[in-house]
């Protein structure tokens, strides 16, 4: 990991693009929201498809609102 950038906007894109080039994939969050895992959901079953490791933990799980944490 050697490059280090702030991304501002359109995170997305660059995480879209990092995805479809990983072999190893960590994915660390607080929470997350349905409409961003739906935004990464096809990058990541491609990436599930040609065998890049993948791994999601998350801490909290929140559907549609902070509000209705599980």
């Amino acid at each position: 990991m050697s490059d280090v950038k702030l991304i501002t906007s359109q995170l997305i894109k660059d995480l879209v693009q990092k995805i479809e080039h990983a072999n190893t994939i960590y994915i660390l969050v607080s929470f997350s929201m349905k409409t961003g895992v739906n935004l990464l959901a096809p990058a990541l079953k491609r990436a599930a498809e040609r065998g890049a490791d993948i791994k999601f933990d998350q801490r909290i799980i929140c559907a549609s609102s902070l509000i209705n944490c599980q």
